[in-house]
């Protein structure tokens, strides 16, 4: 989901052929809350449960359980069955076993897609100081071109990595009602759309999104008060989208901690912290060093050979912002998010 890779459209398989990008090198002692550009890379990261068809020509076709039709529905971020009196049938542990039948109007293909297991595990942000129990579901998928299912979720964090720190599967998602993203923009949408359901894997920018508390699902679910802006301001300061235009600046498992104004977010790190950004709903409201450049890699070389700082200068639209005054990762200065570079040995 920045390294986005749209559903093909040629016959191809666009779950088997793309690859999640998530960085399994630093480890979690450095890394803090850690940050993704990837939002999607599958070509799949909405449904609807009307059978609409998304962005990239995928639509559900049905939902059932041993041989019977049900009505899919996510309430908040819980998936339920319904039964034809559209009342809840199960949820749960009672969806082990359901299945998504997914066509694609481009491909043709059809996709079986399983629920493996569910499995309660806990939000990252807190409330008045505490966790909150979070829901995660591992999904199986196979085509109607290959009968042996496998992970939905691919590349996952390391063991013992942050983005697993709420004792998430590391092949699992989180699924959430409402919020409406665009994966090219990086944009929120203007109204939810309860018929709408998203599914982010575990160390891709949506998990990092619901974890911290920023989706309707979240607000539904455990009463995280977040608002629109706010939710648009945590998407741009994950994927790096400095400027507002919708091209990330990252790489997916680049060392970054952060923190929020409410307090629900705090710095993991354990090593001195500089600032990279205050961040509002349009991109970054200053910058100082950003996160490639403040602790480089061969992989961060490869994506901008000429540095972040030339690429934001090519890009169409993009205004480099200014420097942070005051310099303090503890002053938000009337903003919402301070990201901040962990030092590294």
């Amino acid at each position: 989901m920045f390294s986005l890779v749209a559903a093909c459209t040629d016959g191809m398989d666009p779950f088997g052929s793309n690859e999640q990008e998530v960085g399994g090198t630093c480890s979690p002692y450095f890394c803090g809350n850690g940050n993704s550009d990837v939002v999607d890379n599958m070509g799949l990261h909405d449904l609807n449960v009307r059978g609409k068809v998304n962005s990239t020509g995928f639509w559900i076709k049905s939902f059932s359980k041993n041989g019977i039709a049900y009505e899919p529905r996510v309430f908040g971020a819980e998936l339920a069955a319904l039964d034809a009196s559209e009342q809840v049938a199960f949820a749960g542990a009672g969806l082990i076993g359901a299945e998504f039948l997914v066509g694609n109007t481009g491909s043709g293909l059809e996709y079986n897609i399983q629920i493996a297991n569910v499995v309660e595990s806990e939000y990252w942000a807190r409330l008045d100081g505490k966790l909150q129990q979070a829901t995660t579901y591992e999904l199986k998928w196979k085509t109607s071109t290959n009968n042996r299912y496998e992970n939905v979720c691919i590349n996952p964090p390391p063991a013992g990595h942050d983005d697993l720190r709420g004792g998430q599967p590391p092949f699992s998602a989180v699924l959430f009602e409402g919020d409406r993203i665009d994966k090219d923009k990086k944009e929120l949408g203007t109204r939810l759309e309860d018929d709408w359901f998203n599914i982010g894997c575990m160390g891709h920018a949506l998990a990092k999104l619901h974890l911290t508390g920023h989706t309707e699902g979240a607000k539904r679910q455990r009463k995280f008060e977040t608002v629109r802006t706010e939710r648009q301001t945590f998407l741009r300061m994950i994927v790096a989208d400095y400027c507002g235009v919708g091209r990330p600046f990252t790489i997916a498992g680049q060392p970054l901690d952060y923190k929020n104004s409410s307090k629900t977010i705090e710095y993991l790190s354990h090593n001195p912290l500089t600032i990279e950004a205050r961040w509002g709903k349009d991109g970054a409201t200053c910058l100082n060093i950003p996160r490639l450049e403040a602790n480089q890699s061969p992989a961060a070389k490869e994506a901008f050979p000429e540095g972040v700082l030339a690429a934001m200068a090519q890009t169409h639209g993009c205004v480099i912002p200014p420097p942070c005054v005051p310099e303090s990762v503890e002053d938000f200065a009337g903003q919402y998010l301070i990201s901040a570079n962990p030092q590294l040995p």
